[in-house]
């Protein structure tokens, strides 16, 4: 017996291609879990999915903007006054990594410690010291 090639009208064939098919494999655990879960929210597997890709695209918008907030530096156009932002390893960065080196840029604890270093390893003022 063969199989006939079944024609699939164009309405589904359009819905098909608007809504493709997702599948993947998950510990029976992992699914018992989902299933107690879907059972509880009355929830559909769709339904938990769309709001599972909205909260972490939600989450991940934040983390972004705070990201941004927090460590993002700029400085300012000489011509214009407006923010140049710094692009990481970028090269206006490694300019500036290397200007702060050659200017003896440091942790404030790290100058503290060699100045402390550098008067305690000073041989003493006066005539009672001898150079070797």
């Amino acid at each position: 017996m063969t199989k006939k090639n079944k024609r699939c009208p164009p309405s589904r064939l359009r819905y098909e291609q608007a809504h493709p098919v997702v599948s993947f494999r998950v510990k029976l655990e992992d699914h018992d879990r989902l299933n107690d879960l879907l059972e509880k929210s009355g929830k559909s597997i769709g339904d938990f999915f769309r709001e599972a890709l909205g909260v972490q695209e939600k989450d991940a918008d934040e983390i972004y903007d705070h990201a941004v907030k927090e460590w993002q530096i700029w400085c300012y156009c000489k011509v214009c006054g407006k923010e140049i932002f710094i692009r990481p390893n970028g090269s206006l960065h490694k300019d500036i990594i290397e200007r702060l080196k050659k200017s003896n840029w440091g942790h404030g604890k790290c100058h503290e410690s060699k100045k402390i270093n550098e008067q305690n390893n000073r041989p003493p003022e006066g005539d009672n010291w001898m150079s070797l």
